[in-house]
């Protein structure tokens, strides 16, 4: 699975802001200055693909009943998805159009890999140094 593009629609700080990270495999490195946006901006990534934790943390701008990411995903098979996740609400992880996804849409592109072991693998934190065996 691939993440060709996060939009941080309502969440954190960001309005209307979004990383493309293109059609082809490659290496990412985001970085910045400090309180730029960078760990909220890889909360934002767990969140669209896991859920949102119970605790909300990035409703700087944003009401926690407004809160909204979106993604662009490609599978390992070619074939690309793209959802919105909504904090609260009806249809909460939906198409662009708005019909309600299954959880198990995502979960199958992330070929089962639960929350903890994406953070830990695909994400470099200097404060949670995890690894996974």
């Amino acid at each position: 699975m691939r993440i060709v593009a996060l939009r941080m629609l309502a969440y954190g700080p960001f309005t209307n802001r979004s990383l493309e990270f293109g059609g082809q495999p490659g290496f990412h490195l985001i970085y910045g200055e400090n309180e730029a946006g960078k760990s909220t901006t890889l909360r934002a990534v767990s969140s669209v693909l896991f859920g949102y934790p119970h605790e909300v943390v990035d409703s700087h701008k944003h009401d926690a009943k407004d809160i909204l990411l979106a993604a662009e995903l490609v599978g390992n098979n070619g074939k690309s998805l793209s959802f919105q996740r909504r904090r609260r609400g009806k249809n909460a992880l939906a198409d662009l159009s708005g019909a309600a996804l299954e959880e198990i849409t995502i979960a199958q592109l992330l070929g089962g890999a639960p929350r903890e072991m994406f953070e830990s693998v695909f994400a470099l934190d200097h404060r949670d140094r995890k690894s996974v065996v």
